[in-house]
């Protein structure tokens, strides 16, 4: 709940894999009471829960957990992984890969 002066306004939030199934079944039932609030990150969630959203793959020696200054902000990734090396014939293919900023070699004299 959020105190704007005389209103109080409920927001909801949790976009995480690991909380969005419970978030929307939450919203479902707030809007099923006919009970207003505030969706953080709707757009992301939406995403999501339809499939069409991106998930952040990071450098193994990076734990998946908050890597949003890894990725352009316009892309909206809130969710990120580790290449599962057992899994990855199969999550390749479905990759968008980032352009490599091309690095001029070093020249020793």
């Amino acid at each position: 709940m959020h105190n704007e002066g005389d209103k109080w306004t409920l927001r909801l939030a949790g976009s995480s894999v690991g909380r969005v199934e419970e978030t929307v079944r939450i919203a479902l039932a707030l809007i099923d009471h006919h009970i207003p609030f505030i969706l953080s990150e709707a757009e992301e969630i939406l995403r999501m829960v339809t499939g069409t959203d991106y998930i952040g793959i990071v450098p193994e020696y990076v734990f998946p957990r908050y890597c949003y200054g890894l990725f352009p902000k316009d892309d909206k990734i809130i969710d990120f992984m580790n290449l599962d090396r057992e899994k990855e014939d199969r999550i390749i293919p479905l990759v968008y890969w980032y352009p490599l900023e091309q690095i001029e070699p070093v020249k020793f004299q």
